[in-house]
């Protein structure tokens, strides 16, 4: 009898420690088929399906219009209600030439940022803020263009060069505050201050302010004497103090060339010697430099007369 009970209760055990993993078995598929159901509901969410761009762009032709074709793209984007993060991949297949390179160029931080990468291609096409500037002020009415179409066309550019989408208008009132206020500057200011991004009209006076005091303390650097250093190696060699002796008597001849030369002497400008005025004389040796004039004699010693 008691091996009886003994095989029940171990019968029993078994069976309870059966339909304890048995429970935990399916506490497992419940919680699987929890997170597939939730999986599946965050999924009918976000609305997501397969996009087939092809259906809706064409590949941007080489005489295309960047800047058109970036906004069609975005009114496309925006009427499909496609995710904003998978603009750039949507987009690059369709792009050509350095639109194309724009993307390839992309850090890895920069991959689902389409108003980076619409930032790059404009301005590898040349539209950009500043460009719009230009574009604003040399803008002019055409006759034989539709008035309508110009003025839509002036208020493009304009709405790119200021963004009042996304600036404030006290933003807007500065921006073109600078505009004009750079615009008046002389061309050598705006030579330094060209390569500075001078978005603020603080940053701006600071810049113009900076320019003035350059240029003072270059100015004032021009009026400074030169000091006097002694000649170096090879220079010419200062004048003499002495005055040389002019020729006694009455000269026989004519300044020959308008140069004197000294004779009886080494060839050295630092000492005395006489005036070589022997008939048909061009100036034999070396020319001397004139000692009232500081420079290469262009005038006879006194006494001779002009030729």
């Amino acid at each position: 009898m008691e091996e009886i009970l003994k095989t029940l209760i171990a019968g029993q055990q078994a069976q309870m420690q059966t339909n304890l993993a048995l429970l935990e078995e399916q506490k497992k598929a419940n919680f699987l088929k929890a997170e597939e159901l939730q999986l599946q509901k965050q999924m009918a969410d976000r609305n997501v399906r397969p996009i087939n761009a092809s259906n809706y762009l064409s590949k941007m032709g080489a005489t295309d219009d960047v800047e058109a074709f970036l906004h069609a793209f975005e009114a496309t984007a925006t009427r499909e209600a496609w995710p904003r993060d998978q603009w750039v991949g949507l987009l690059a297949p369709f792009l050509t030439g350095e639109a194309l390179n724009a993307v390839r160029d992309l850090g890895p931080d920069q991959a689902t940022d389409y108003d980076a990468l619409k930032t790059e291609i404009l301005s590898r096409n040349g539209i950009t803020k500043f460009g719009m500037a230009q574009r604003f002020h040399n803008w002019t009415f055409q006759p034989d263009q539709p008035p309508r179409t110009q003025m839509h066309e002036l208020v493009r550019i304009t709405r790119k060069w200021l963004e009042p989408q996304r600036n404030t208008a006290p933003a807007v009132v500065e921006a073109v505050v600078v505009d004009r206020y750079l615009r008046a500057l002389p061309y050598e200011a705006k030579q330094f201050l060209s390569q500075q991004a001078l978005t603020t009209a603080d940053l701006t006076v600071e810049a113009v302010e900076k320019y003035q005091a350059t240029t003072d303390i270059l100015r004032a650097s021009r009026r400074e004497p030169r000091s006097t250093a002694l000649p170096q190696t090879g220079t010419t060699p200062r004048l003499p103090t002495q005055p040389l002796q002019e020729p006694q008597g009455e000269p026989e001849t004519r300044w020959v060339q308008r140069k004197y030369t000294r004779k009886g002497k080494p060839d050295s400008v630092t000492g005395v010697g006489e005036w070589d005025t022997s008939p048909g004389s061009v100036g034999c040796r070396r020319t001397i430099l004139c000692p009232w004039l500081s420079h290469p004699a262009h005038h006879p010693p006194p006494g001779l007369p002009r030729s």
